[in-house]
């Protein structure tokens, strides 16, 4: 049976081969950004912000000092979040939880000077994987309609747009389908069977940035 996956409310037609091509083309992001030692879970080095360079995020040299800095001293902004932590248990209807948690430790980083959301994300997504959605244009295009949507069902949060609440959603609502697709990437053997160890959220990632 094949997998059938549905981002932003459209149904891919081949998931599998969008992803296989992605690991192709992309096998050093992989390696180095996906599957890199991820560290200190608590600490970010310069080094981490830097190779995040691969993934486009475009830091300064200026910039990764200045955060790098910073964030020696969110100590208890990094230890409120597991590093397993993912984005199904961040629920906006709930007060003072994990996704609270992740709105505080992504505006401190957001307020710094050069670094926006699509920055921050890809540090963010590094650090805590399953946790944080890599945003950038192409994705925010692809969900501004989603995330208005959940700006609504959380109208308490005050947002105009949720992002973090639509692609869980996303997450949640393929979740079986997102196992069908892990086995037979796992099945196709070699570069396929990597791609497979990949979290859900990274998976849905890919896919909402090949379309």
């Amino acid at each position: 049976m094949t997998a059938r996956i549905s981002i932003a409310g459209r149904t891919l037609s081949e998931p599998m081969a969008t992803l296989i091509d992605y690991g192709k083309r992309y096998a050093d992001t992989l390696k180095k950004y996906d599957f890199g030692d991820k560290g200190d879970p608590n600490i970010l080095t310069a080094d981490e912000i830097w190779m995040t360079r691969i993934i486009h995020s475009r830091f300064s040299r200026a910039e990764q000092t200045e955060l790098e800095r910073k964030s020696l001293t969110w100590s208890k902004y990094w230890a409120a979040i597991s590093p397993s932590a993912c984005i199904e248990d961040a629920d906006p209807a709930s007060d003072d939880g994990l996704y609270d948690a992740m709105q505080d430790l992504y505006s401190l980083m957001t307020d710094l000077r050069g670094v926006g959301w699509a920055k921050a994300s890809k540090v963010l997504h590094f650090k805590r994987p399953d946790l944080y959605p890599i945003l950038d244009s192409r994705l925010m295009d692809l969900y501004r309609v989603p995330a208005a949507n959940a700006a609504q069902q959380y109208k308490k949060r005050g947002f105009r747009r949720m992002y973090w609440a639509a692609i869980r959603s996303d997450v949640m609502s393929n979740k079986d389908s997102l196992k069908q697709l892990r086995e037979d990437l796992t099945m196709q053997g070699n570069e396929a069977s990597l791609l497979s160890a990949l979290g859900d959220l990274r998976i849905l990632d890919i896919l909402s940035w090949s379309r």
